[in-house]
C-alpha cells in the first residue's frame, strides 16, 4: 500500500483475464490498488511476474477474508461477483462489463449486487439497467488502440 490517504479504487479479480483487463485502468487512475482474490494456490509463473511488473500496488487477499476489505476503498471495481460481495456496506461496488458473449449470464440478476455497472454501449445498458444504474463507457480495453467509442451507437 502507499503512504497517505486510503486508496480510492480497489480492482478485484481472481484470474489473469480479469487482472489484465484492470491493469491499464488501475495504472491510469490515481489511488488504485489491484486486489487478487486468492481462490486457490497461485502458481509462481504468471502471478509473480504480474505483481513485479504491475506498476501499481497489488494485494493478494484470501477469498475467506474479502469482507474485511469493505471500507478500505471508496469504490471496489469487479467484473464478476467476488467472495463475500454481499457483505460490503461502506465501499461502493462498480461492475465493469467484460464481454458480449453468454448474454443470459452477463445480463443476469447478479448485477443487482452493484451500485453501478459500467457497460460498453446502449444495448447492454438497456439490459442491465433493470438491475442497477448503468454508465456507458465503451470498452476500456480498446482505448489503448485509439478506438474509444468503437462500440457506441
Amino acid at each position: 500500500m502507499r503512504d497517505g490517504p486510503r486508496p480510492a479504487f480497489g480492482f478485484v479479480g481472481w484470474n489473469p483475464f480479469q487482472m489484465l483487463r484492470f491493469l491499464e485502468l488501475a495504472r491510469a487512475t490515481e489511488g488504485s490498488v489491484l486486489v487478487l482474490e486468492k481462490r486457490a494456490a497461485l502458481g509462481e509463473g504468471f502471478w509473480s511476474q504480474f505483481i513485479a511488473e504491475a506498476d501499481v500496488p497489488v494485494l493478494v487477499w484470501d477469498s475467506q477474508r474479502m469482507a474485511s476489505l469493505d471500507g478500505l476503498f471508496d469504490v471496489v471495481v469487479c467484473q464478476t461477483p467476488f467472495a463475500q460481495i454481499g457483505r460490503f456496506e461502506q465501499s461502493k461496488i462498480a461492475m465493469l462489463q467484460y464481454g458480449l458473449a453468454k448474454e443470459p449470464h452477463n445480463h443476469g440478476a447478479w448485477r443487482a449486487l452493484a451500485d453501478l455497472c459500467l457497460v460498453y454501449g446502449p444495448y447492454t445498458a438497456s439490459k442491465m439497467s433493470y438491475f442497477c444504474p448503468v454508465a456507458q463507457v465503451g470498452d476500456p480495453h480498446m482505448d489503448r488502440w485509439g478506438t474509444p467509442g468503437l462500440l457506441e451507437a
